[in-house]
């Protein structure tokens, strides 16, 4: 049975097919403000940063 998240009804409308791989960066949270703290942060559902996408948390 296909998925019917979001993702894959996007892909669906514009002839593609969505693929988990594939990443999809959310501006929306990356320009969201946030408090800084210390040690390491984690990003839900969000945890593939890779050099092709690095550049949107810099």
């Amino acid at each position: 049975m296909p998925s019917t998240n979001k993702l894959s009804k996007d892909a669906k409308a514009t002839g593609k097919e969505f693929k988990w791989s594939d990443a999809k960066i959310r501006k929306k949270d990356v320009n969201k403000s946030q408090v800084f703290r210390d040690g390491s942060i984690g990003f839900p559902t969000s945890n593939n940063i890779t050099r092709s996408n690095l550049y949107v948390y810099n």
